[in-house]
């Protein structure tokens, strides 16, 4: 009984684990371009604004 506990603990354990670290795996993260060419396509930002800021991540 003690031995079919410790199994499904430690695979619950593992699938956890798992997921938690899925979250902060880096093919999930957007680049600086990426956002910033989604939030001008969505009208959250201005042209000149769009401009200033390709401007800015060209020089960082």
């Amino acid at each position: 009984m003690g031995f079919i506990f410790l199994v499904f603990s430690s695979i619950g354990t593992w699938g956890y684990t798992y997921r938690a670290h899925r979250k902060f795996d880096g093919s999930q993260r957007k680049d600086a371009a990426t956002i910033l060419n989604e939030r001008y396509a969505s009208g959250e930002i201005t042209r000149d604004q769009y401009r200033e800021m390709k401007i800015e991540m060209a020089t960082v």
